[in-house]
């Protein structure tokens, strides 16, 4: 899979030779609309590859990209067909076109084709989340920040849905449960399972021993904390992360 440097690089190289392809042997004819049209599309290549290894720039444009993608991949075949069309009414290929075959197909295969793979990919994502991996996506369970003091705000972030019981273990290795697993909510609402985002105060936040039980301050000692999601009476979470919180008790 691709990373950074190397879709900047695809990314960058494409624009330049798609700058010098424009210069060398314009395919535009001068035309205004035509220019800015082939403009747009260069821009939407060369931003899909970059895209499908940053989740922020995917974010940022949300569905914008199925748009984008379709205009880049319509203009592409637009274009194709018109060099086809071309092909079968000229009687015979003039010394520039002959040089410039094989190039158009190089130039197809490795800089038009995995630019559109990667749109496609990127506009899928847009509307149906998750379900191909792309690179960049933040971790399903992440908590902020990773060093707490007393009076600091622990935030929990969760993809939904996710298991309906959030536990924590202590630095002493005692299990307290924050959110006892619970289908729904009192009114029948979505329960803990659909909650995105959980925000904790070392200075008041509380869990029990066990899920009915009284409660008992979090953040009693300094060490690390281990916090996990997981679905009711499964042994190993299926999503964990850890703190460090100074301040305690030793």
């Amino acid at each position: 899979m691709i990373g950074w440097a190397g879709a900047i690089t695809y990314s960058v190289v494409r624009t330049a030779g798609a700058v010098g392809m424009a210069i060398s042997a314009p395919r535009l004819g001068g035309q205004r609309w035509a220019v800015l049209g082939q403009a747009l599309a260069d821009a939407c290549y060369a931003a899909f590859p970059i895209a499908y290894v940053s989740h922020g720039f995917r974010s940022a444009l949300g569905l914008l990209w199925v748009p984008l993608w379709v205009y880049a991949a319509a203009w592409e075949i637009a274009w194709y067909l018109r060099d086809m069309i071309g092909v079968v009414e000229e009687d015979e290929a003039t010394a520039l076109e002959s040089i410039e075959a094989p190039w158009k197909v190089v130039w197809g295969f490795c800089f038009v084709v995995p630019s559109l793979i990667a749109g496609g990919i990127v506009a899928f994502d847009a509307l149906y989340p998750k379900q191909w991996p792309l690179a960049g996506e933040p971790p399903p369970f992440v908590c902020t920040p990773a060093l707490l003091k007393p009076g600091d705000t622990l935030t929990l972030r969760m993809d939904t849905p996710h298991g309906g019981e959030l536990g924590v273990f202590t630095p002493r290795g005692r299990y307290l449960y924050v959110v006892p697993f619970s289908a729904r909510s009192p009114r029948g609402t979505p329960g803990f399972d659909w909650v995105p985002q959980l925000r904790l105060r070392t200075a008041d936040a509380t869990a029990g021993v066990t899920p009915t039980g009284p409660k008992q301050p979090i953040f009693a000692d300094s060490g690390t904390y281990q916090f996990q999601v997981s679905q009711v009476a499964e042994v190993s979470a299926s999503l964990v992360c850890r703190v460090v919180f100074v301040g305690g008790r030793n």
